[in-house]
This record gives structure tokens, sequence and C-alpha cells, in this order.
């Protein structure tokens, strides 16, 4: 992270369940802060940044709440320090809050628009800012396994109802969530760290062996908490149901688009000798035992599917490269005269988001997979393979 985005984060804003609990986590980052700071070394602490905390609250005059908020506005990356309001709602809207670099979530949220406004916090531009972050702490107790403890509801409920809000009103995030499970590797917009496992503790001590072995063992742990968070995030903020809902939705599509190819080649004559040409190919190239039912439906998926199988796999053109697709070819430019426009508007909508979701997926087996299992779970839908005397 630190290579991408060298600064440190200078303010942040936290929010937090009720006022008792902010003045609270206030108390805890400065006491804790001031200990952990003094019990560096000198040389680290020239390179640490102090993190300061300060309460906000409605219940202030507005003075109160000015004085505060410059307080927060003053900091500089130059300083080294990293100031931190917490309050409970008062900063949510209507509040002149400056540019943030981070806004942690601290307590659940009843309302999505509650956390949307929070984050338009930090998606602010302001000089020298590469990155705004959104940080949610969760402490899983070190008796309980990580699966068990992510399956608490009420526990947890701050980190799912906080990245759902964001899906909700970014399409890009949702994207970023569903291709987690799909990519070789994790995203770079969605961090799950931790605290320091002090593997570097050489300083020859009895208890420096100890140490070092209880670390590495957390570190361990660590690494199988990350894989459970991110499993985790796909089942509960992922979407998967989107893929199956289009694959309905399209069955009606497909249906017209049969009736309507056969209607034209039995009824115009420029349609029907392309297709009887379009047959002949098949049956040399490919499988003398096509029908002309299979030959209709075959065109009719291929009209929907083609824009699909660019957007997954845009390296590679279909039409130029696949034998199959280039016998379709000229029987398609006949029947996209024929399109119906509502048809084409539903679609569009469709391929635009499956570009969209395809963006950033890392391996080809990814966008297998998405056909396979997203697009197409049933098979009604691939294009039929065909070889020897049988189709599959």
């Amino acid at each position: 992270m630190k290579s991408s985005d060298p600064e440190p984060m200078c303010t942040a804003v936290a929010f937090c369940q009720n006022i008792k609990v902010s003045k609270q986590i206030t108390n805890t980052f400065n006491q804790m802060g001031d200990l952990y700071y003094k019990g560096l070394p000198e040389e680290q602490q020239r390179r640490m940044v102090v993190v300061e905390s300060d309460h906000i609250d409605g219940t202030m005059v507005a003075t109160t709440r000015g004085q505060k908020l410059s307080w927060l506005k003053s900091t500089t990356q130059r300083t080294m320090q990293c100031r931190i309001l917490t309050n409970v709602r008062c900063l949510s809207e209507g509040v002149d809050v400056p540019s943030l670099d981070a806004v942690i979530f601290l307590s659940a949220r009843n309302s999505q628009v509650d956390v949307v406004q929070s984050v338009g916090r930090v998606m602010r531009c302001s000089t020298g800012k590469k990155y705004g972050y959104i940080i949610i702490p969760i402490v899983v107790p070190s008796d309980v396994k990580g699966e068990t403890a992510l399956s608490n509801n009420k526990s947890y409920a701050v980190v799912w109802t906080v990245l759902n809000a964001l899906r909700a009103h970014d399409d890009r995030f949702k994207a970023t969530i569903n291709k987690i499970e799909l990519n070789k590797s994790k995203p770079e917009s969605i961090v799950i760290g931790g605290a320091s496992h002090g593997l570097d503790d050489t300083d020859g001590t009895e208890n420096a062996g100890s140490r070092n072995k209880v670390a590495s063992q957390m570190a361990i742990q660590f690494d199988q908490m990350q894989s459970l968070l991110y499993a985790k995030l796909v089942k509960k903020v992922g979407d998967r149901l989107y893929w199956e809902q289009w694959a309905k939705d399209v069955a009606a599509i497909a249906k017209r688009q049969i009736e309507n190819i056969k209607r034209l080649v039995d009824e115009d004559k420029k349609h029907k000798h392309t297709f009887e040409k379009f047959m002949h190919g098949l049956h040399q190239n490919i499988n003398p035992f096509i029908s002309e039912a299979d030959a209709v439906e075959m065109l009719a998926q291929h009209l929907i599917t083609q824009p699909v199988f660019e957007a997954l796999f845009e390296e590679y053109s279909f039409v130029k490269n696949n034998a199959v697709s280039q016998s379709l070819e000229t029987m398609l430019v006949l029947l996209d005269e024929h399109k119906n426009k509502e048809d084409i508007e539903t679609l569009q909508k469709f391929y635009d988001s499956v570009r969209e979701r395809a963006a950033g997926i890392d391996n080809a087996e990814a966008r297998q997979k998405i056909i396979i299992e997203r697009i197409d779970p049933t098979g009604r839908f691939a294009t039929k393979i065909c070889s020897g005397n049988s189709c599959q």
C-alpha cells in the first residue's frame, strides 16, 4: 500500500454508536497512541505518525464545533500527525467537513444514505491526495474460530451494512466484489490488514524466541482470516443472482429471435437463399446432421451471446478467429436489419454490465467460469459445439 500511496493519512472522521462510546474511543485513541509512541525507539519515533483524537457532537454550541473542525483541518502531512474526530451523526450531513483521508465506521449504520454521505467526505479530491480510505475495524477473539466469529451477524453488522450501502450506490464496487472469487489476485481497493506481528524481534533476550513463535502463529491465523473474510464478502455483499436473472430475462428474447428467423426464412427469398448456403456450410465444415431447427437456434443464440464473448475475451475476436462464427456472420448481417428495438435496449444494458464486470478479471479460467456457471448455468443458451455425428 505504501508504494502506491506513500503519504500518511492526516485527517479522519470516526462514526460511533452513541456519544458515550464516541468519548471513550477518543480517550482510548489518545491514551494508547501516546503509550505506543513513547515505547518506540527514537529512530522509529521520527518516522511514526502521531495519532490524536477529539470528540464532537450535536449538543455542543456552534463555536465549539467550529473550533474542533478547524483543529481537524489544520494538520498536514508535514506535521506527521493524524487527527481523528469521533462523532455519532452530527458530521453526516449539513456540516462543512474538510476533505478527509479516511472515514472510520465503528458501528453499523441504520441508513444507507448516512453511509454514502459519510463516504463522500473521503472521495473529494484535494492537492497531494491519491486515495481516500474507508476503515472498518473488526475484532476476532483469539479463542473463537474465524468462520464462527464472522457468522455472528450482530458483531459484524457494521461491515455488511457499510459494504452493502456502497454496493447499492457504486457499480464499480459491486463489480469488484463479484470478481473476488474469480480472480487469482485480490483487489487492490479492498485491503484486509492487521496489526504488526513483531516478526523482527531480535533483542537477544530469553523471551525473544517465544515471542517470535507466537507472532509467526498469529501471522498464519491472520492469513486464514483474510481468506475467510474475502469469501464472506462475496456471500454477504456479492450479487450471485445477477447472472441467473439475466438468463431468465433473455429467454423471452431468445424465443422471439427464433420465431423471427423462422418467419424470415419462410417468407423472404433473400433470407431463405442465405440460410440454405449457411446450412450447406454447417453440413460441410461442422456436422452433416445439424437440422434446420438446430441452425435457427444457433443463430438466435449467437445473436444474443456474441457481444458477451467479445466483452469477456476482448483480445480474441470470435468473428475473425472462430470457424463457427465466420459461417454465421453472413446470416447475422441480414438478421441485424430486423432486430427488435426494445430487445436491443434490454440486451445493451447487460452487455455494458458484462464489460464492466469483466474488466480486471486476471485469468481466462475465470472468464470461462462466468459463461458456464453464471451466464449459462443450464446450458440452454450456449452455442452448440458439434462434432462427429452428434451435437453436445
